[in-house]
């Protein structure tokens, strides 16, 4: 008997672009995709800052479409300002609606 189609390996890429309607290991999945999609959002809007800025941003969680996200008061309400845009940004790379509001936490 050949093995050779018996087993078939999928990228971790691949799994985790499907979004799982259920299982709480499905929710973590999405969160860790949401996180991604928003710092890659999140690099594009912060191109012209300095890097001591950018790395003071940080996606900290995501839960029931809220995502939140910390940075300094000044950051924080630029960001503010642009969050329609954003979430519009990361429902794009996401190519899902799963963001629904952001909320800044300034520290």
């Amino acid at each position: 008997m050949a093995f050779d189609n018996l087993f078939v390996f999928k990228p971790v890429g691949s799994l985790i672009n499907k979004i799982p309607q259920r299982a709480k290991v499905g929710d973590a999945l999405v969160a860790i995709r949401v996180r991604q999609a928003a710092k890659d959002a999140l690099d594009g809007f912060l191109k012209n800052y300095p890097p001591e800025v950018r790395s003071g941003v940080k996606i900290k969680t995501y839960k029931n479409g809220v995502l939140t996200i910390n940075a300094t008061p000044s950051v924080s309400a630029e960001l503010h300002m642009s969050a329609n845009r954003l979430i519009e940004e990361v429902n794009y790379i996401l190519k899902t609606k799963a963001v629904k509001a952001l909320r800044f936490k300034a520290f």
